[in-house]
Parts: structure tokens; C-alpha cells; sequence
């Protein structure tokens, strides 16, 4: 890896387009973005001795930066065994500090998580979406943005896409992180024909559809009602689990391949799905532990949580953070020869459902009832209010009668158990139009068994 390509991963906010007047960021925005994707292409070809390197270099970059200018992390790293960012030698000694959780951070005011001095038009304020129960507000960098779009393209390059495609985005919102293409704000499911409309235009192959998975299963059943073609290049799904039905739904109607890219909004760009199916870390932009409850690591192969240290917001640092999600580090590499290890994504800690009589299965299990009956359903939503206590909430399709429901209502006795109680409802509308899905929520407190 060249020195050059070295530098511009350690410092992303050296080549942002914010960091020059706005009479000239549109002339910037494709330079920039090829200065990002060059240094991403240069990592991949790396030996694995040269990537650890790089890795270590901006993780001490990143400790001694919170420390010297974040109020909380100066203080933790101070009351930890590490005591000082001159102690940091290698990823190892991330593990001299606590892991922090979401709930944790919500206590503390947010000026002692902000890095100090830092100017204004380089916040931009966000929060997550509640899906675990636990709305959080927080800061992004701003002048990290065309990095975020590099990844991004790093997934679609993978999956068989090129720089020369046209970048389409079809979101419910536009937090100007992504620094190419075109955004299509969907405000209601009304909007699918007009999307669609511009979505046929583009050039066949010639583009990349960027969306939430459930948003591009509803454009292709859409599709499937008129009797339309649209054909991208490649598909890029995020921040939603994209199953193995849903994939393959969206393959048969866009005849693309389909990129699956895993992230968060505190923490983004953390890993992408390559043409062998494997998940591949970013392990250029961030680390990735997998942890017990107490916060110390697992090995290789085993499942836990997934604790996050990020390197390319330093407005807000993330360092050792729970998100929330569980997971797996495998120990083979994938046959791909990529040296970014690979990780097998396995939802949330939320979602692991622990039922009154000892058993724990997972809110998947319970999601596939629905997946299969893609045809007959158009949004669900499964709320589980107590123990035995379920509210399964959807949007049935034209084709749905009451057989299905009955069906519905014993599948689900047969997963739970014939204790569960179980309320089926139909509604007109789930979650706002191009808005992540959330299809499980616990307002459960964990039984004792």
C-alpha cells in the first residue's frame, strides 16, 4: 500500500468537499469521491500485515484525539487500566477500556461527547430509529461524507458494479452524506408509480438502486402489478436484514445482483456483502469485537455482541460501543481472498426471544411466517407486549381471506407454544413511506425462569 493511499484513509476530513466554500463543492464532489475510492481499492490489494498496520495507526490516532478533545473520553480513559493514549500500542489494548452501551451515553450530557472546538458546519445532528427501544441523538461528521459514499461503492463494486454507474437512492430522508447521485425522498407509499416512472428512465444496467430492503421488495411488487421493467446494474440494500427470501424476490424481478450492506446510523459503513455471499469488515474503518455481556472478547466462532470502535467521526466519538446487534467473527477467511475478515450478522440482542419455559428462539424464526407469504402480505410487524403476550400487526395484500389468517394464528402457536396469546391485527399503513421497518419490538420485560 502506498504511503499516498495510507494517508488519505487515515485522514478523510483533509479530502471532504465542506471543507470548501459552496460555490465550489459541486465541481469537487466526483474528484473527491475518486481520491476516497482509489485509497479503498489500494487497501484491498494489501497484505494482511499492511492493513493491522493501518488499522493500529488510526485507532491511537483516534484514542489520543478523544482524549485531548472529548470531555467524556478524556475522563474514561483516565479511570481505565489504559490511563493515557500513550499506553495505546496495538488493538489489543482496546480492551483496557469498558465497553459503553447506548444507555449509557443517553445520561451524559451531549457537550461533554462532543470534541471541543469544533466548528459548527461540520455537525450534523441525527438519531436512530427506537428499533431496540432506545432512541439516541448524536453527531456525524460531516466532512467524512465522501467516504461514507466510497463505501458504499466499495459494496456495489464487489457485487459487479462500476464508478461510471448513476447512483439512485430512494430514502425517506437526505442527511447530505451521501455526496454523488440522486436522492428520491419517499414521503408516501402513493409515490411508488412516480419512482418507478423515474426509475424507467435510466439506462438499463447503467445505475445503482440504492434503498431499505422492505422499500425495494414494495418498488418490485409494484413492478409486478404493471407489468414494468426496471433493470439496474446492482442493488444496494441497507439497514435492514435482507433475507434470503427477499432477496431472492428482488433478484427474479430486477435481474441484478444484490448488495447487502450492514450498518448503523451511530455507527456507519461497517461492513458489505462480496459475490460469495460473505460479509466482509471494514476493518479499514473501524474495529469490530465480538464481546460478552461484560464486555470481554470472544474468540473467533463464537456469537456476542458486536461492540464498535469507529475511526471516521471524531466530532462524536464511538470507542468499544454496543450497538445492540449480535454476531460472529468466522475464523476462515472467505474464498473470495480478500483479507477483511468476515462476519456473520445475527440481528439484534433484542431479538433473541427468551419465552417463559426456558426457551430462547429468534425474532427471525417468527419474521419468516411472514416471508414466506410475500404474496399475501405487504408490511407486518410482530410487538411483543408480555412474555406470552404478541400483537402481530400487517398490510394485507389483495389476496389475503381469512384462511390465511387461521393459517397465520397456528403458525405462530406452533413456534410459541400454545400458552402465547396472540392478537392478530389488520391495519392500513405500517411505518412511514421510505422509513427503515421495523418488524419485531420487544415492550417485554425478560421472563425469570
Amino acid at each position: 500500500m502506498s504511503p499516498l493511499a495510507e494517508f488519505i484513509i487515515s485522514y478523510p476530513y483533509y479530502f471532504s468537499i465542506f471543507r470548501f466554500p459552496a460555490f465550489l463543492r459541486e465541481s469537487l464532489r466526483r474528484p473527491m469521491l475518486r481520491i476516497h475510492q482509489y485509497a479503498l481499492h489500494a487497501v484491498e490489494r494489501a497484505p494482511p500485515q499492511g492493513i493491522k498496520r493501518l488499522q493500529e495507526q488510526r485507532a491511537q490516532h483516534l484514542i489520543r484525539y478523544a482524549f485531548e478533545r472529548v470531555p467524556f473520553w478524556r475522563e474514561r480513559i483516565t479511570n481505565s487500566p489504559l490511563r493515557s493514549p500513550d499506553a495505546f500500542r496495538t488493538i489489543a489494548d482496546l480492551q483496557k477500556l469498558p465497553v459503553v452501551t447506548k444507555a449509557e451515553l443517553k445520561r451524559v450530557p451531549l457537550e461533554r461527547l462532543l470534541a471541543e472546538g469544533v466548528r459548527a458546519e461540520r455537525l450534523m445532528r441525527d438519531s436512530t430509529s427506537g428499533s431496540t427501544g432506545e432512541p439516541f441523538h448524536f453527531y456525524l461528521d460531516l466532512w467524512t461524507a465522501e467516504r461514507k459514499t466510497a463505501l458504499l461503492l466499495r459494496g456495489a463494486w464487489w457485487c459487479g458494479g462500476t464508478p461510471s454507474y448513476r447512483l439512485i437512492r430512494v430514502r425517506g430522508r437526505d442527511l447530505s452524506l451521501i455526496t454523488t447521485g440522486v436522492h428520491v425522498v419517499m414521503k408516501s407509499y402513493d409515490e411508488l408509480d412516480e419512482i418507478i416512472n423515474l426509475l424507467a428512465k435510466e439506462r438499463d444496467g447503467n445505475f445503482m438502486l440504492h434503498s431499505h430492503a422492505s422499500t425495494l421488495v414494495l418498488l418490485g411488487r409494484r413492478l409486478q402489478e404493471r407489468g414494468s421493467v426496471v433493470r439496474p446494474g446492482v442493488i444496494l440494500s441497507t439497514s435492514e436484514n435482507c433475507s434470503l427470501e427477499d432477496a431472492a424476490f428482488l433478484t427474479e424481478v430486477f435481474r441484478c445482483p444484490i448488495s447487502n450492506w450492514y450498518s448503523s446510523r451511530e455507527v456507519d459503513n461497517i461492513a458489505q456483502v462480496c459475490k460469495r455471499g460473505s460479509m466482509h469488515i471494514n476493518v479499514d474503518q473501524c474495529v469490530v469485537e465480538i464481546t460478552d455481556n461484560d464486555g470481554n472478547l470472544l474468540p473467533p466462532g463464537t456469537r456476542g455482541n458486536i461492540t464498535l470502535t469507529f475511526f471516521n467521526n471524531y466530532v462524536m466519538p464511538f470507542i468499544r460501543y454496543v450497538n445492540g446487534d449480535c454476531g460472529t467473527i468466522q475464523p476462515e477467511p472467505c474464498p473470495c481472498r480478500r483479507s477483511l475478515p468476515v462476519l456473520t450478522f445475527e440481528g439484534r440482542s433484542v431479538e433473541f426471544i427468551l419465552l417463559p419455559d426456558g426457551r430462547t428462539i429468534h425474532s427471525f424464526t417468527l419474521m419468516g411466517l411472514f416471508q414466506r407469504r410475500s404474496t399475501a402480505v405487504v408490511k407486518y410487524q410482530i410487538v411483543r407486549d408480555g412474555p406470552w403476550a404478541f400483537r402481530v400487526r400487517f398490510v394485507p395484500a389483495g389476496n389475503w381471506n381469512e384462511n390465511e389468517k387461521k393459517q397465520l394464528l397456528a403458525n405462530f402457536k406452533s413456534v410459541l407454544g400454545q400458552e402465547a396469546e396472540i392478537n392478530i391485527e389488520i391495519v392500513d399503513t405500517l411505518f412511514e413511506a421510505g422509513q427503515k421497518s421495523v418488524p419485531f419490538v420487544n415492550l417485554s420485560t425478560p421472563p425469570k425462569v
